[in-house]
């Protein structure tokens, strides 16, 4: 399916949870991830991999958060797949670099959010890529 094709599913569910590919291994869902989640079971998931948009300075058409509530805001989504996750499940989480606006200096909110993963949701840190 052409990204045209996507982003048009996606006009027409206006967030709401729908199956978009299923297989013999599982299925992929777009919408608002949070209303699908809390519909689930607990410890029902063997693997989450997600890739949410990063606290970049440019504000972007799917709405960034800014890099000060970027933590807080991840956190809800966390909560909800620690929950999910089945005791020997993983969650692998792509973040990008980010830039502190107006400074040479790069952003630290992936490394915060990785100690607040840890700290407060008990997850395991197993490796950086």
């Amino acid at each position: 399916m052409d990204i045209q094709a996507q982003r048009n599913i996606l006009k027409q569910l206006k967030g709401s949870p729908a199956e978009f590919k299923k297989t013999k291994k599982g299925s992929i869902w777009v919408g608002d991830s949070l209303l699908k989640m809390r519909k689930m079971r607990d410890a029902s998931i063997d693997l989450c991999v997600t890739s949410p948009p990063y606290p970049l300075v440019t504000k972007k058409k799917y709405g960034n958060v800014k890099e000060q509530k970027y933590v807080e805001w991840f956190i809800q989504f966390a909560s909800e797949i620690h929950r999910l996750l089945k005791p020997s499940g993983s969650l692998i989480i792509d973040l990008g670099t980010c830039w502190e606006p107006g400074k040479p200096v790069r952003s630290t909110y992936d490394m915060r959010l990785a100690l607040k993963l840890i700290d407060d949701l008990n997850f395991y840190f197993a490796q950086e890529f």
